[in-house]
């Protein structure tokens, strides 16, 4: 076996089908394993077949979350004086617009000292946080779609906005929630933006209970190995705003009004 030299931290890379187990891996994989977790990977290799059980279930269940189309991260240490085992799953959508595999991404730390445990933990903790705070938390609609403009990942944001649930946005398309006059200019919007564009716009939007909002718009691609595979959306919701600066140009045309009605003796 032609081994990569591996040093204090190591990482590699495999994808893993929900149906036939390991379907790819880099060079890397093989001493990873051997070294790492004394197991030896090979084509439809499962899970079971390369962790011990109990990483290997917590695994499964992040990937059941990963088939949603939601980012999954995890963190493995098998003891205080073992290495540090970080797992990012990323969902790999098929050419059938399903999602049928994940990537697996692994990083391995060698614990040295107490300093560099902190260190590590806090730097985990902080990559962890920031996906989180980016998508999940954010106080704006955050959202993605596939080639074909079906929702795979939403937040609690982008539910309330159209004011349904996060697992009914997940069956859904984005059209239904555009007027008709305005969906031919926002397909255009999510076409080039496919084609990895960058799109800030503004759109009138109909909520799954009818009510009529505006948003404030952005789309821009989301790139896996270098393939543009879907779309990543961020909205605000501007529609008080917009009423708030209606109402003050009206009171201002009032104001405009009477003043210009008012006689010209009354300022003599």
């Amino acid at each position: 076996m032609n081994y990569v030299s591996i040093n204090s931290i190591t990482e590699t890379v495999i994808t893993l089908s929900y149906a036939k187990g390991i379907i790819a891996f880099d060079n890397s994989a093989a001493q990873f394993f051997e070294e790492n977790f004394s197991s030896e990977i090979s084509l439809r290799s499962t899970l079971f077949a390369l962790f011990p059980s109990e990483l290997a279930a917590q695994i499964n269940e992040k990937m059941t979350f990963c088939k949603k189309g939601r980012f999954q991260t995890h963190t493995y240490q098998k003891n205080l004086d073992a290495p540090v085992f970080s797992f990012y799953i990323a969902p790999i959508i098929s050419e059938n617009h399903k999602i049928e595999s994940i990537s697996l991404s692994i990083e391995k730390t060698q614990i040295t000292s107490v300093n560099e445990e902190n260190l590590l933990l806090k730097e985990l903790n902080y990559k962890t946080q920031f996906y989180s705070n980016l998508f999940y938390h954010n106080p704006d609609a955050v959202f993605l779609f596939d080639q074909e403009g079906k929702f795979i990942n939403v937040n609690a944001q982008s539910a309330r906005i159209a004011e349904t649930t996060e697992e009914e946005l997940l069956q859904m398309h984005f059209l239904p929630f555009i007027p008709e006059k305005k969906k031919a200019q926002v397909l255009k919007y999510f076409g080039r933006a496919l084609k990895g564009e960058s799109i800030d716009y503004h759109c009138s939007f109909i909520t799954a209970k009818g009510t009529f909002k505006y948003l404030e718009i952005k789309n821009f691609s989301i790139v896996y190995q270098q393939e543009i595979i879907g779309v990543y959306g961020i909205a605000k919701d501007i529609t008080e705003k917009l009423e708030i600066d209606r109402k003050r140009r009206a009171d201002k045309q009032m104001l405009r009004a009477i003043i210009d009605n008012i006689p010209d003796y009354l300022f003599l």
